[in-house]
């Protein structure tokens, strides 16, 4: 089963039915502590926003075995990660986690306030450290004039010739990447970076 933001496999869908278990006020708890570590820069030997003692605690505190404490923090996380990754806003998050997860609503309240409290520095702090091993650092574009191969056809067409510069950790690995656009392709990407655009400033 999936949705368009979020894939939900059968041990995703257990954490849902695990963090449905969990009283509203701990959840909100365990959400702020998760928030707030998404925000913090990456620190090396660090994955988790508990100690295994903490974990331990857990277990006590919300009556589960360590093992579902770890599927519930995982998946709690991934809501989060996703949440920030197609910039929901609040409200629609709400209505996702009720309709598309089967969320109970008070525990999906929960989910939605603290991403409304954290979601612009959840977004900030992923953004400067992302996982990917390029970054898009800049572009430099040409337009040409492609004619017909077709001697019937004198048609000339736009083509838009583009090259970006990719940057990695390493000044030595950085890459160019070459692309050929025609004009109904850049369109499309004009349209989704408006979309972006317009999800970033809801944050604002």
């Amino acid at each position: 089963m999936s949705s368009s933001w979020i894939q939900v496999t059968p041990k995703f869908q257990k954490g849902v039915t695990l963090i449905n278990s969990i009283e509203p006020a701990k959840l909100r708890l365990l959400l702020n502590r998760i928030a707030t570590f998404m925000q913090r820069d990456s620190v090396k030997g660090i994955s988790s926003p508990f100690t295994e003692d903490e974990e331990s605690k857990l277990e006590k505190s919300l009556g589960l075995q360590l093992k579902d404490v770890r599927l519930v923090i995982d998946t709690a996380s991934l809501i989060l990660q996703q949440s920030a990754y197609h910039i929901i806003k609040p409200d629609s998050l709400k209505s996702k986690l009720i309709e598309d997860l089967k969320l109970e609503q008070e525990r999906a309240a929960a989910v939605a306030s603290v991403w409304e409290s954290n979601a612009s520095l959840i977004v900030e702090s992923l953004r400067k450290r992302s996982v990917l091993p390029y970054q898009f650092a800049d572009m430099t574009w040409l337009l040409n004039v492609e004619t017909s191969s077709d001697k019937i056809s004198k048609r000339k067409e736009p083509v838009a010739l583009l090259e970006l510069l990719l940057q990695s950790g390493d000044s030595d690995n950085n890459r160019k990447v070459k692309l050929e656009m025609h004009k109904p392709q850049l369109q499309k990407l004009y349209q989704n970076l408006e979309k972006i655009q317009t999800q970033l400033d809801a944050l604002k």
